[in-house]
């Protein structure tokens, strides 16, 4: 038996000996096992070391499978942005409760987020439940904002009278920087673009918004595809800034048009090389020599226009590269007041 083997044998020992968490101090339980040293641990040496164990407890396959279980979800959390991209970046200790019951019964992933004000929520309706004062004091006991992943399996541990639940601090991402770019841009990734984002980012210089990009292709936790979709603000914003200074947007407009919308049509080969069509509460402007059937014509004035008011130039840059190769619509949308990228009403279009 190798050095690995017997480290890993030693490990899953201390699990079975492990006993119900909510009865002792977190020192105590440290001093018998500890889930960072199972997290930690080659799952090969795991499984070959399970199998020389001969005396294991009654729970003791359950509670081994559930453990790797627990590793391997943990691995994915920590190598991709799963959890960054459908919490954010937490501002407060958070707990995900992952529960594998559920997950298991119905084929989805099944993830539940609380909150400290969640947690107080459940004890206002039972001050005596054990479990929510419990983790209430877990996320209280954290000074900085956290996320508090606790894997849970109520189905084994009805089954075996034994508590199976892992809990474990998830790592922030290290591609994070000072800035907030980034959050701002994974934040884009999951709900999409919008003007707000848009007159947000314009806010950084071009080199701050490089040297962000630059660390999320270099962290390699982002697919081509959401490469792409981030690349497509900075392809887009010198294209912006150029037509801005040469008057692009307003030459066609009159002063009869109060409500302005512009698509710009672009590719990442060639952005500056862009197609253009312009639209007021008058109709089709300029840009364009197709002819638009009158009432599909106004279907689309209507979706442009009916929650823009007077002053208000939408524009948005389509990127068709982006669109053809993944076969789904893709823009980046910037409210125009006055000839400059402008901090948007609540109602404003995306």
């Amino acid at each position: 038996m190798t050095d690995d083997i017997v480290k890993a044998r030693k490990i899953i020992e201390g699990l079975f000996s492990a006993a119900d968490e909510l009865s002792q101090t977190e020192e105590e339980r440290k001093e018998i096992y500890s889930f960072s040293d199972f997290l930690e641990c080659d799952s090969k040496d795991l499984f070959t070391a399970f199998h020389t164990i001969e005396d294991t407890p009654l729970h003791g396959n359950d509670l081994f499978n559930f453990s790797l279980a627990t590793k391997i979800q943990h691995h994915n959390f920590q190598q991709t942005n799963i959890v960054w991209e459908k919490l954010g970046i937490p501002h407060e200790p958070v707990l995900i409760n992952v529960k594998f019951d559920i997950t298991r019964n119905s084929g989805e992933l099944s993830v539940a987020t609380l909150t400290i004000s969640d947690m107080e929520r459940i004890l206002e309706e039972n001050s005596s439940d054990a479990w929510a004062n419990y983790y209430l004091s877990t996320l209280r006991s954290f000074d900085t904002p956290v996320v508090y992943v606790l894997y849970t399996d109520d189905e084994l541990s009805n089954k075996h009278g034994f508590p199976f639940d892992i809990g474990i601090v998830l790592p922030m991402p290290e591609f994070l920087d000072d800035s907030k770019i980034i959050q701002l841009l994974m934040k884009c990734l999951n709900q999409g673009y919008n003007v707000l984002d848009s007159y947000q980012l314009f806010k950084f210089e071009q080199n701050e918004l490089d040297k962000a990009f630059a660390n999320m292709i270099l962290s390699n936790r982002f697919n081509e595809k959401q490469v792409l979709y981030v690349n497509s603000f900075l392809r887009i914003r010198p294209v912006l800034e150029k037509m801005l200074e040469d008057d692009e947007f307003i030459q066609v407009f009159s002063k009869t048009d109060s409500k302005r919308y512009t698509e710009v049509l672009f590719d990442d080969a060639a952005p500056f090389d862009n197609r253009i069509r312009s639209f007021s509460e008058h109709g089709l402007v300029d840009g364009t020599n197709e002819k638009i059937p009158v009432s599909k014509f106004l279907e689309q004035l209507a979706e442009r226009t009916n929650e823009q008011d007077e002053g208000d130039h939408i524009v948005r840059f389509f990127n068709t590269s982006y669109m053809s190769k993944f076969n789904e619509p893709m823009w980046v949308p910037i409210l125009l007041r006055g000839g400059e990228v402008s901090y948007p009403r609540p109602h404003s279009l995306n």
